[in-house]
């Protein structure tokens, strides 16, 4: 376990949610990259809607949703898409057990959730069509998430993004800054009176997010990064917005002038292309810098039976074995991974 972390295992406590939810809204935020919203709609079901609750309190950053077009067998198997946003938790006062259980007070809102994906095949083709009101299936939260930060030990988290590979970082970084709490925290910390609205959060001092794209034209919704409070810095293989280079070049920036003790207090959360991981590995060795990489692992069940979107995982001692990636992953430990 690193000491950058308060939890040796990230995996929140509660199970998967499947349900079956309207189209809210589907937009295009950049080049051939969508946003699509999905919920509960008003003819919603009220059971139906206390799935949705669940799943939005259950989920925390990092981890996936499992989709696919309700009644459609072409194609069959659903994607696996980072959960980018959702709607507020919707449920207050909750004794500590609730927590962990299906149990769900609704204050009344509608609850969704959002992904952002890059329009690439047939299924985020389709995707890119849908229109409001349309039925979606939908199976999560799935996969253990990013770890949550122990503000006395690591005082720099620094968000690494490469192509599609910021869709995760969002509500990693809300929760960095203190700005949400997320009820599917195994450690998660109530007040005295049980209301996780008002929970204690501990925000890291200092948010850096790094975001490379082959040109300006493919960055998505970088002004909702900015918003947060997150310190954005950009680089485009073109030079067309940003600095020209990749995201090594961003950290490589970010960490050259500290001191060996402040980059042992950096930490990265790291997502994108294969390519882009390994070059980032390669240079958090160099550089001692300790972090966690999530793998855009192909998937088709997301929950752990076909054992499709397994990867190489090496433990403490250097002995390696294949874990999977939709149910032990997508999240671990940088220097773990071993890239073919």
């Amino acid at each position: 376990m690193s000491e950058h972390c308060e939890c040796a295992n990230s995996r929140p406590q509660g199970g998967i949610t499947f349900l079956t939810g309207s189209v809210l809204e589907c937009e295009q935020v950049a080049k051939e990259t969508f946003r699509l919203r999905i919920g509960a709609s008003p003819k919603t079901l009220a059971e139906d809607q206390n799935g949705w609750n669940i799943l939005v309190q259950q989920m925390v950053p990092g981890q996936f949703v499992m989709v696919r077009q309700a009644g459609k067998l072409d194609p069959l198997l659903g994607r696996a898409f980072a959960i980018y946003q959702t709607s507020e938790p919707t449920a207050t006062h909750l004794p500590t057990a609730a927590v962990q259980s299906t149990t769900v007070v609704s204050t009344g809102r509608l609850p969704w959730v959002e992904i952002v994906y890059l329009r690439v095949g047939k299924a985020t083709t389709a995707f890119s069509s849908l229109k409001p009101g349309e039925a979606v299936e939908v199976w999560g939260p799935l996969g253990n998430g990013f770890p949550l930060l122990d503000p006395t030990h690591c005082d720099h988290l620094i968000c690494v993004a490469g192509g599609i590979g910021q869709t995760p970082m969002r509500l990693a970084i809300e929760e960095a800054l203190g700005h949400r709490p997320f009820l599917g925290r195994s450690i998660h910390t109530q007040n005295s009176t049980g209301d996780v609205s008002n929970a204690i959060v501990r925000p890291i001092p200092r948010v850096s997010f790094c975001y490379g794209a082959r040109s300006g034209d493919y960055l998505a919704d970088v002004s909702a990064f900015e918003s947060e409070g997150a310190q954005v810095h950009i680089a485009t293989e073109d030079g067309s917005q940003g600095t020209q280079g990749r995201v090594t070049d961003l950290i490589e920036q970010l960490v050259k002038q500290d001191s060996a003790d402040s980059r042992q207090r950096t930490c990265l959360f790291v997502c994108g292309p294969q390519p882009m991981l390994v070059a980032v590995q390669r240079q958090m060795a160099e550089l001692h810098l300790h972090g966690y990489l999530s793998l855009e692992t192909p998937m088709a069940c997301g929950l752990g039976i076909c054992f499709s979107c397994v990867a190489k995982i090496k433990d403490a001692q250097g002995r390696w074995d294949y874990r999977r990636t939709c149910t032990e992953g997508p999240v671990f430990e940088a220097q773990s991974v071993l890239f073919e």
